[in-house]
């Protein structure tokens, strides 16, 4: 008995070495996370315009695919497409634009991915949104959600960070009268 009680003693006073000594930092530290963000995070528009926002992505690590959903108030604007964005380029890739729901207020399904080889860690957008707003003021959540973003083998820690959309339906619309010649 008295044998075991100094094993333990002695495996404690390991692990606290080790801790101290920093072998178990990969243990107890953990990797930021990749940052997937509405940009502009803001934005005011006028009714009845047309706006692009971007989903843009901050890879702590390689990456190599994601996926994603948005949601939005649908009285205040309308999604009209999703565009691939700049992230994977210089790479073959498979992209699905969703399936957008604008009386509902969301775009489902929505992912891209680099066909074979490769990943990148650089900063740039997953998609490229073309939205419409309507004729009523007030403002629209641009929420994200089912977020998922891989490396070469598995999902990464994420964070997100949503938008919004102020449509000014007070605001002046500006008409262009002036010859298209002379």
């Amino acid at each position: 008995k008295k044998r075991s009680g100094k094993i333990r003693a002695g495996i404690v006073f390991f692990l606290i070495l080790m801790f101290k000594v920093g072998l178990f930092a990969g243990i107890v530290h953990a990797a930021d996370d990749t940052i997937v963000s509405i940009d502009p995070a803001s934005q005011t528009v006028a009714a009845s315009t047309d706006f692009e926002v971007n989903v843009s992505c901050s890879p702590d690590q390689p990456i190599k695919a994601y996926e994603l959903k948005l949601s939005f108030n649908a009285s205040l604007i309308q999604v009209n497409s999703v565009s691939e964005g700049d992230i994977f380029n210089g790479y073959e890739t498979f992209f699905s634009s969703g399936t957008i729901n604008n009386g509902a207020g969301t775009v489902i399904d929505i992912y891209g991915l680099i066909m074979g080889a490769g990943n990148v860690s650089a900063n740039g957008s997953l998609v490229v949104l073309n939205i419409t707003s309507l004729s009523t003021s007030g403002t629209s959540q641009l929420n994200l959600y089912d977020v998922g973003v891989t490396n070469e083998t598995e999902y990464v820690p994420i964070s997100t960070i949503n938008g919004s959309v102020e449509v000014d339906a007070s605001a002046p619309q500006i008409v262009d009268n002036s010859p298209s010649t002379g």
